[in-house]
């Protein structure tokens, strides 16, 4: 096969780390052609090269960056898992085989159908992979970005930190008024939290969507409303990395999600939108379909979806 290969240098921590150099060589050896990028500059230009197959070394944010330039293209892509939370890999349930074991089963491996789903509002359109959602996810995001306790951490104690500044929160964080329709149906409320997920897992491996399949053409609609803030709490101080056990949490499925909306942003995967996360005093309306089996993933034969506890 024809292979390029999009890394980040700057991914991983501890055993998450790839060697890049090991990985080209064994490549090679499984009798592949190669072409190796690093993301720093002009990856972009070289997904546009002949491939049979685009692997991607490094975590959500990398794989999520070129998924989204992938769809619609008909090339299958291969997570080698090596971030932080890797919550696209978890979905897949590759995040634990490792990237010899991964590229020496790539000519027996399964294609496994993914969806993407586009987002349309006041700032364009968007395509994303993991999900979209406002509320305390959100404050989260802007929260690890700017502590002190995330800053060169390992994977794990990122994570840990991350969920600790969430069960800290969640007690006080504003309910927020949505107005918005799940398939024509009203799902409007007050929520402390309202995420549209794509994949299993969100943020700090939150398992909010055991029920979800990568190409099942669904978004799971999970929400928090004030009156589960002690519930939502108890399952954040229960997590434990690489836990499957399936959050028992309510939720809906649709393919086509319309919120309103004013006063706070909103994330699509890991970025906020609009991109510097600015509070809005008039409402918005944000149009979110999902697209069918937008993306193809190669996965070990013997892989088993979705990940059994």
């Amino acid at each position: 096969m024809r292979v390029t290969l999009i890394h980040n240098p700057g991914a991983g921590a501890g055993s998450a780390r790839v060697d890049v150099d090991d990985l080209a060589t064994l490549i090679r050896g499984e009798g592949h052609t190669l072409r190796v990028q690093a993301t720093e500059e002009g990856w972009e230009t070289a997904l546009d090269a002949p491939a049979d197959l685009v692997a991607i070394v490094g975590g959500d944010g990398t794989v999520g960056e070129v998924a989204r330039r992938m769809i619609g293209r008909g090339v299958p892509l291969a997570v080698l898992a090596a971030g932080t939370a890797n919550n696209i890999a978890m979905t897949l349930g590759t995040e634990h085989c490792g990237a010899d074991a991964q590229v020496k089963a790539w000519n027996s491996a399964r294609r496994l159908v993914f969806d993407a789903c586009r987002a349309e509002g006041p700032w364009g359109c968007r395509y994303l992979v993991e999900g979209l959602g406002c509320g305390l996810f959100t404050w989260g995001m802007r929260a690890a970005d700017r502590s002190a306790h995330t800053d060169g951490a390992a994977p794990a104690e990122k994570l840990a930190a991350i969920l600790a500044m969430l069960s800290e929160r969640v007690s006080s964080h504003a309910t927020t008024r949505i107005e918005g329709t799940l398939d024509g149906d009203d799902i409007s409320g007050a929520y402390v939290m309202l995420e549209a997920m794509n994949t299993q897992f969100i943020g700090p491996n939150l398992f909010l969507a055991p029920q979800g399949r990568p190409g099942d053409g669904l978004l799971d609609i999970v929400s928090v409303e004030d009156s589960a803030r002690a519930q939502f709490r108890e399952h954040l101080q229960s997590w434990r990395r690489g836990a499957l056990r399936p959050a028992q949490w309510p939720s809906r499925q649709g393919r086509h999600l319309v919120l309103r909306w004013s006063g706070f942003p909103l994330h699509l995967d890991d970025r906020f939108w609009p991109g510097d996360g600015s509070v809005r005093d008039d409402t918005v309306q944000i149009d979110v379909r999902v697209v069918p089996a937008a993306l193809e993933f190669l996965v070990p034969p013997d892989t088993e979806h979705p990940p059994v506890p």
